[in-house]
């Protein structure tokens, strides 16, 4: 794939999903999976769906856009920085996180892990307006339901894995001290 198009991006996911592990993939795929699943099954039985989609189209491009930052921020963060604490976490191996077969440092999995969110949040920026170009062409039940699930699925796994991954910051770095 690298030699038509750029592509090294997809070994920052595959990276992240041989890192994640039942409980993690739980928390962050199957309950945004049925929360979407029944959320959007929902309003499209009561037949909002599409005034949902119009509503997500105002606010979310903002709150998305905020999260990138923070994401970056984050990245910048744990890349920049020389502090004592950092360096700590550079050398200091995770319990059970393993990569090809080598446990990696828990600096890795931090930045495995607030890469792979800024990846999905630049890709959910632009599903937003995709969807948003494409409810306005065509607006099919069916095609308005996927739609809806969508959104739904990549923002509440955006922000179950921003929970997880600062809460896993805090606590590596609460340890440090």
């Amino acid at each position: 794939m690298g030699r038509i198009i750029y592509g090294q991006w997809i070994i920052l996911i595959e990276h992240y999903f041989k890192t994640l592990k039942c409980n993690e993939f739980t928390y962050e795929i199957v309950i945004p999976l049925i929360s979407a699943c029944s959320v959007s099954y929902i309003y499209n039985e009561v037949g909002l769906d599409i005034q949902a989609l119009s509503e997500l189209r105002g606010m979310l491009p903002t709150a998305i856009s905020v999260l990138i930052g923070f994401t970056i921020m984050a990245i910048t963060l744990l890349s920049a920085s020389e502090s004592n604490t950092i360096t700590n976490i550079k050398n200091r191996e995770s319990k059970a996180s393993y990569l090809n077969g080598k446990l990696i440092s828990i600096y890795k999995l931090m930045l495995i892990m607030f890469s792979y969110a800024l990846i999905v949040e630049i890709f959910f920026l632009l599903v937003i307006f995709f969807v948003s170009f494409l409810i306005n062409i065509y607006s099919f039940s069916m095609l308005v339901m996927i739609c809806l699930f969508l959104e739904i699925f990549l923002l509440l796994h955006i922000l179950l894995l921003i929970v997880r991954s600062v809460t896993s910051l805090y606590l590596v770095l609460y340890h440090q001290s």
